[in-house]
């Protein structure tokens, strides 16, 4: 599936090589690890910490004889600031892919079902932040054939080992910064990107012009987005409460005061931005929702039983916290036109 894959700077034709890509035209080579292509050089800032150059190192030299799982522990093993038990969480978070792929591709096909819409072709799939890609075959689930992404290689070198283990051949991973995509114009039919908007940063709107060229016309994109001015939960990155209600400038230094880490490399969106984004790129052709309360909760959720007792109260109640919210859906199309 090299085929798929042009240079991120010319967007021309790619030579493959034995460990490596090259652009003739750019005279740029992008090496290539156990079948994962790193285009990550195209930023010029670009320098692989040492953290990950440690594990890279030993995921490549255990990966002939390690099974997935195994490369799981040593990913986590060696990773700086993870505990025992932090580890074990992990690796049971990367084991449960099918769960997650299921999970995804059940909202992905409501909010199409909401949408009024339908992907009449379903031969191309993109995932852009798909972490290790297990859960990409469940989420691709009717599709010919697709293309995982990620700025972790770490992630996608396990991929790669869980994609060769069940023999899945219609999956092709590759290493990016998402804002320069390594694809040509025009050519997937759908483009899913979970939990990745708010770590673009900066070029949230270059990352998605890339999305919106590599759709065909006609495509669909699902994403979603983390609330800025969420009341009800911590925010998901840091577990600080109301952090986006700060000046942006002030963000930072809160964090780093309440928690003692960075701040720098989050950016959440409130609905109003959200909107304005997603309507300069892709025009009116979109649908963004983001309930307080879903009908789809389990029966034992007590939100779930009141709801029942009193249904009048969903419509209230979802209007009344609709900027407040934990996190918002948008589903966008390019234009056929």
């Amino acid at each position: 599936m090299n085929d798929i894959l042009v240079c991120p700077k010319c967007h021309g034709p790619l030579y493959d090589r034995k460990d490596f890509m090259e652009c003739p035209a750019c005279e740029v080579k992008f090496p290539v690890y156990n079948g994962v292509s790193d285009f990550r050089c195209v930023n010029q800032d670009f320098q692989p910490s040492k953290q990950e150059l440690n594990i890279r190192n030993a995921l490549l030299s255990a990966y002939d004889k390690a099974s997935f799982e195994k490369l799981i522990e040593i990913r986590y093993g060696l990773s700086k600031g993870c505990s025992e038990d932090l580890s074990v969480q992990q690796k049971a978070f990367e084991l449960s892919y099918e769960q997650k792929g299921i999970s995804r591709s059940f909202q992905i096909n409501k909010l199409l079902n909401n949408s009024g819409k339908t992907i009449s072709n379903k031969s191309v799939f993109l995932d852009i932040g798909c972490g290790s890609g297990t859960a990409v075959p469940w989420i691709m689930n009717g599709f010919d054939r697709g293309v995982g992404m990620d700025y972790s290689l770490v992630d996608l070198i396990m991929g790669s080992k869980f994609l060769e283990e069940r023999k899945i051949a219609n999956l092709k991973l590759v290493c990016v910064d998402a804002r320069k995509l390594p694809l040509p114009n025009e050519v997937f039919d759908f483009v899913n990107a979970t939990d990745v908007i708010e770590h673009i940063l900066p070029g949230q709107e270059e990352f998605m012009l890339e999305v919106k060229r590599v759709l065909k016309k006609g495509g669909g994109f699902y994403f979603n987005s983390p609330n800025r001015y969420n009341i009800f939960t911590p925010e998901p990155h840091v577990k600080v409460r109301f952090v986006g209600f700060m000046p942006r400038t002030w963000m930072n230094r809160y964090v780093q005061m309440r928690k003692g880490i960075s701040y720098t490399t989050i950016r959440l969106l409130s609905i109003n931005e959200l909107r304005s984004l997603v309507r300069c790129i892709f025009g009116n052709e979109f649908i963004l929702t983001g309930p307080f309360i879903k009908l789809d909760t389990p029966t034992t959720d007590f939100k779930r039983k009141i709801i029942k007792l009193f249904p009048f109260l969903l419509t209230i109640i979802n209007r009344l916290f609709y900027f407040f919210t934990t996190n918002y859906q948008v589903i966008a199309f390019k234009n056929i036109k």
